[in-house]
């Protein structure tokens, strides 16, 4: 299984009030943008199982690389819940 599936679902669970889009490229990555409040958090699901977050803070300039990198997908929901709280 892929190391996206469901993650949207998961993260739209973890906060309902999050508005969670995803982009899924023909490569395999697959983009994930999660909305709140005027932040945005990018998150790159790589085809290897690994993931990147940038986060986007009330109308900053677009996504220009990673803040961070996480080998799995625990280390990531721990993140966006940190970030989100």
């Amino acid at each position: 299984m892929s190391a996206h599936k469901g993650l949207a679902a998961e993260l739209r669970e973890l906060r309902p009030d999050l508005h969670v889009s995803e982009d899924v490229l023909p490569s395999g990555v697959v983009w994930i943008d999660v909305q709140l409040d005027g932040s945005t958090l990018v998150i790159e699901c790589g085809t290897d199982g690994t993931f990147g977050m940038s986060v986007r803070l009330h109308g900053a300039a677009d996504f220009g690389g990673h803040d961070a990198e996480y080998k799995s997908r625990e280390e990531l929901l721990a993140a966006v819940w940190v970030t989100l709280i």
